[in-house]
């Protein structure tokens, strides 16, 4: 038997209490990121390491960070420092900002950049792309210094904005995305394994390839985006949107899916085995030739959906509504169909 409450009105309050329950918990240990001396107008010179601790951008609506910059260890702050004080020259000295794409300067800049990211812990390179985003060094209008194959991995980039980024074999292995905003991001072959991304907005993005192996995308919004060939298994997804995406060929095997919106979603041959899809909507989405053996689907919506020649050995489908569904092929034994609304 389920152990979730059936009763609209019991699981309505059940889901309110885990939500509220989840955002006290991450308000409570979220870390802001601030890092002082951005080179939006930056002087000629770097400011001195005193007067820098008490600049803050005046565009920037962030909290001081916390740890500050004088909890890394001294080797750490002190490539900080070198990277900051490079930085510095490059965009005053040898005009960074405005070289072409190929130009030396910007190649050294990109050199740099991934290589004292490679020496940085999480805090650190939360520290260094938050001055590179203030200085408008990144962003999705004027990406001076490309992230292609950077080491992000355990940064902290919670509330960061990486919309229609190009992070392509970005290393953001155990980061921290809750709340960032990866809309339209090419995350191409990107390591996202153990990734806590719960409220992230990954809607539009080119997900082809990645690895999201165990990655936490509790209430995330993956609508429209295209994960085909992806590593979602053991993901939880728990109230995901993923609405019209692209999951062909993914393997999602022992994810968590329940109460996720799938409509619409492309799972064409892809791997649910021993997933939980309990109470979701799959309403109109394509799931022929998928494996879903031993897969939880009780009390799931699967009105319209073509299971032409799917795995379902052994699935939980009691209380699922199957109107419409294509079942032409599908292999049902030892399934559970118990008071399941079956196509006519």
């Amino acid at each position: 038997m389920s152990t979730l409450p059936r009763s609209p009105k019991a699981i309505r309050r059940w889901l309110e209490l885990a939500i509220a329950t989840l955002m006290l918990i991450q308000v409570q240990g979220t870390t802001s990121l601030l890092f002082p001396n951005a080179l939006a107008d930056a002087p000629a010179e770097a400011p001195s390491r005193e007067r820098s601790r008490q600049q803050t951008p005046s565009h920037s609506t962030r909290q001081p960070s916390s740890p500050p910059i004088e909890s890394a260890t001294p080797a750490q702050q002190k490539a900080l420092e070198n990277y900051q004080n490079l930085m510095y020259r490059l965009v005053n000295q040898e005009q960074l900002k405005q070289a072409d794409s190929g130009d030396r300067v910007r190649d050294r800049a990109r050199n740099q950049t991934l290589s004292t990211l490679r020496q940085l812990d999480g805090q650190s390179k939360s520290q260094l792309l938050q001055f590179l985003q203030d200085s408008n060094l990144i962003g999705r209008d004027n990406g001076v210094i490309s992230l292609i194959g950077a080491d992000l991995s355990n940064a902290n980039l919670t509330n960061f904005d990486f919309s229609r980024a190009d992070l392509r074999d970005t290393d953001l292995s155990n980061a921290t995305l809750t709340r960032a905003n990866l809309s339209g991001a090419m995350l191409f072959q990107a390591n996202l394994r153990r990734a806590e991304a719960s409220f992230a907005d990954l809607s539009g993005a080119e997900l082809f390839r990645a690895n999201l192996q165990g990655a936490n995308l509790l209430l995330a919004n993956l609508s429209s985006s295209k994960l085909k060939g992806a590593d979602l298994s053991f993901a939880d997804l728990f109230l995901a949107n993923l609405q019209g995406s692209n999951l062909s060929n993914t393997n999602l095997v022992g994810s968590e899916l329940s109460f996720a919106n799938l409509s619409g979603a492309e799972l064409v041959f892809a791997d649910l085995s021993e997933a939980n899809l309990g109470f979701a909507n799959l309403k109109g989405a394509k799931l022929n030739g998928a494996n879903l053996s031993n897969a939880r689907l009780n009390n799931t919506d699967l009105t319209g959906v073509d299971l032409s020649g799917a795995n379902l050995r052994n699935a939980d489908l009691r209380e699922a509504r199957l109107e419409d569904a294509n079942l032409f092929g599908a292999d049902l034994s030892g399934a559970d169909l118990t008071n399941a609304t079956l196509p006519k």
